[in-house]
């Protein structure tokens, strides 16, 4: 197991790809009723779209991007 930290974009972009994943290997049902509880799944497409936007804002955190970018702060008494 690696010791990086991972960010809540690489965590929720793991998710989406295992979901992805799991809909394409296992099917799935979209949409299901018990009683008066629904319950929607997301669609692939769906999915496919935010797994799209959270790879772009992964890759530009890792190079250093503007959402990525870490600036130093430094105080002294002058």
């Amino acid at each position: 197991m690696s010791d990086e930290v991972k960010s809540a974009d690489e965590l929720e972009l793991e998710a989406i790809e295992k979901a992805i994943s799991n809909m394409l290997t296992n099917g799935g049902v979209a949409e299901y009723q018990i009683k008066s509880r629904k319950m929607r799944y997301h669609s692939l497409d769906e999915l496919y779209r935010q797994r799209d936007r959270l790879r772009i804002r992964v890759a530009r955190r890792k190079r250093g991007g503007v959402s990525g970018k870490n600036i130093g702060i430094s105080f002294c008494d002058h």
